[in-house]
């Protein structure tokens, strides 16, 4: 799993939630903006809650977002 967040805040928060529930979960960490992240892979799945709206350029985002699928 790899989560991906422009917030160090964010990130931070993230990793002591999951480190209290699931403190064996393989995940990798990737602070950027969408819009430019270089990922280096591709994705089985792409999710996201609530995240549409902080994107200047939303349907650039979701054709990217679509890229990053195998």
């Amino acid at each position: 799993m790899t989560i991906n967040d422009l917030s160090p805040k964010e990130i931070k928060s993230a990793k002591e939630l999951l480190a209290a529930s699931h403190p064996h979960a393989n995940i990798t960490w990737a602070r950027g903006d969408m819009h430019s992240i270089v990922f280096g892979r591709k994705f089985d799945l792409v999710s996201g809650n609530s995240f549409l709206h902080h994107f200047h350029n939303v349907p650039e985002v979701l054709c990217r977002l679509a890229t990053l699928l195998r």
